[in-house]
């Protein structure tokens, strides 16, 4: 199994970037696997045949939600340090209680997709997130200094992708790409102001930096300029990468 992660400010192309690349290896006949398609895996792997009827649908969904959070209690087994670790980062978020609950169902869903995907007899399948759990760590932050200790231990018990894959941008020019209506954590912190959103926006550029700059050597990291075009930048991942799709079988 190999994987990718982006990890960028919002608004750097993290998506755009993950809907090409995702698109090109589906050309080539690999499954690409994501938290975002999690749920249409679960169904299409666990209902192939429509043993549960279409008019069962209230039943497909309890069944559905009794493996995932089986596949997220494997996954806390195996990650124990790491969802201790998000579970406080979560519950001393200054935030409210909503928010905090979203972050929550962000990390059970997260880890049993990537639980699931470790583990299923899918082939030919890659794991691609436009926000992995690198990028979680910037989002518990809510625009907190991450310290140096911290990072370094986030680093040692986070599930490890195969390729980090950063992008670079000047993080003033993405404050005229969106507007606080269109800004997705604005809408997700409740952002009041601009000069709120500038201020968050900051705060998660200065993380983002730090946490580049102790990112473990030993792990693969591609550094691209966000300003590029994205095909561009989608052929020198594919260059980069070492995923070697299995051979078919005769």
């Amino acid at each position: 199994m190999y994987s990718i992660e982006f990890f960028g400010l919002p608004g750097s192309g993290k998506t755009t970037l993950f809907n090409i690349i995702s698109k090109y290896f589906e050309s080539i006949g690999v499954t690409v696997l994501s938290h975002r398609n999690f749920y249409q895996i679960l169904n299409d792997y666990y209902f192939p045949t429509s043993e549960i009827s279409k008019n069962s649908h209230k039943s497909k969904n309890f069944y559905r939600k009794v493996y995932k959070y089986s596949w997220f209690l494997r996954f806390t087994m195996n990650n124990t340090r790491y969802v201790a670790l998000c579970l406080f980062s979560i519950f001393n978020m200054k935030v409210n209680f909503s928010t905090k609950v979203r972050f929550l169902r962000w990390l059970v869903k997260e880890g049993a997709a990537w639980e699931f995907f470790s583990n299923s007899n899918i082939s030919n399948k890659i794991i691609i997130n436009d926000e992995g759990f690198i990028h979680r760590a910037v989002s518990m932050a809510h625009g907190s200094k991450l310290s140096d200790r911290y990072i370094k231990k986030y680093f040692r018990v986070c599930p490890a992708s195969d390729t980090l894959v950063i992008l670079e941008v000047d993080w003033l020019k993405l404050l005229s790409r969106r507007t606080i209506t269109s800004e997705p954590f604005a809408l997700i912190f409740d952002v009041k102001d601009e000069e709120e959103r500038e201020t968050l926006l900051g705060k998660m550029n200065n993380n983002i930096k730090n946490m580049i700059r102790l990112f473990p050597n030993s792990r693969m990291k591609i550094e691209l300029d966000g300003s590029l075009d994205p095909i561009k930048n989608v052929n020198k991942i594919v260059e980069l990468i070492h995923f070697n799709k299995a051979p078919q079988s005769k």
